[in-house]
């Protein structure tokens, strides 16, 4: 009974403790919600808690066909209103495919992460310099034309 009432209380802590840590979450919304490398994007945090003493975006610009990723960008945001922080930055890097971001917090207990380098893919807006818009690679068309007319010869020779 006693060993009931122990573990009883015991995850009632823990459940308190993870409603407590999801409420504490903030939210982040990026502006444009699909950026270009270049591109100036503005983050805007939101919290639920007010005791922070400030909020920095850890960014950090990569090439992923290349395997390299420019060194990262520490920058403070500013407090909008209470509970909001926001930080417009500009990409720097024209090769970047994907940026990753996370987001730091100063609180009376010290420093807390979050979205801890959260991947987000850049689109490659000029698309090879077509003006177009598809995302058609060329010279793809070329593989249906072939599955076609292998397909047409075998027929042909059935028949013979």
């Amino acid at each position: 009974m006693r060993y009931r009432i122990i573990s009883s209380i015991l995850l009632s802590l823990i459940m308190l403790n993870a409603i407590q840590t999801l409420a504490a979450q903030p939210s982040v919304t990026i502006n444009p919600t699909n950026p270009s490398p270049q591109s100036t994007l503005t983050f805007t945090v939101a919290l639920s808690e007010e005791n922070i003493l400030g909020a920095w975006l850890e960014i950090q610009e990569c090439n992923g066909n290349k395997g390299i990723c420019y060194p990262k960008q520490n920058l403070s945001m500013e407090e909008k209103s209470p509970g909001t922080y926001q930080l417009s930055v500009t990409l720097q890097h024209s090769d970047a495919t994907y940026m990753q971001y996370t987001i730091k917090l100063d609180t009376p207990n010290g420093w807390e992460e979050y979205f801890k380098e959260t991947k987000v893919t850049l689109s490659q807006g000029n698309n090879g310099g077509s003006s177009n818009n598809k995302n058609n690679a060329p010279g793809f068309e070329i593989i249906g034309l072939i599955a076609a007319s292998v397909i047409i010869t075998m027929l042909l020779r059935r028949r013979r």
